[in-house]
């Protein structure tokens, strides 16, 4: 399998030239269906690397890649309580950062920056 990485026009505007991301522990690998017209991805699997091995035979590196595979379902059911609860207690006064990941998307943010947001607002999951 080739991993090729697809990043829509505005992201690629937002990293200036930091198109390359490291294969390294804890990286995502993401398997999506993009259509290039709406710039819409829909996130068909999620893999976390946990570790690269790295061969060489001759002239010739190779890299093995170990993942374990995320649920997307489940991680994103539990985004979408952490992110309820947030709004069912700060509809009224969100704070810049939860406002940016709106704007920026949810499903770019992890667990553990949502539970980050929801903390700062004064909650724990």
């Amino acid at each position: 399998m080739k991993l090729t990485e697809i990043e829509s026009m505005h992201e690629q505007r937002e990293r200036l030239g930091f198109q390359v991301v490291p294969i390294k522990k804890g990286t995502w690998i993401e398997v999506v269906n993009f259509s290039p017209h709406t710039e819409q991805v829909d996130i068909l699997k999620r893999l976390e690397v946990e570790k690269v091995i790295k061969s060489e035979e001759g002239d010739l590196r190779k890299y093995k890649i170990v993942c374990s595979e995320l649920d997307v379902k489940e991680d994103n059911k539990r985004k979408e309580r952490i992110i309820n609860r947030i709004l069912s207690k700060h509809s009224l006064k969100l704070k810049a950062s939860f406002a940016k990941c709106l704007v920026d998307g949810i499903d770019f943010r992890s667990i553990p920056e949502l539970k980050g947001m929801l903390y700062k607002l004064g909650e724990e999951e």
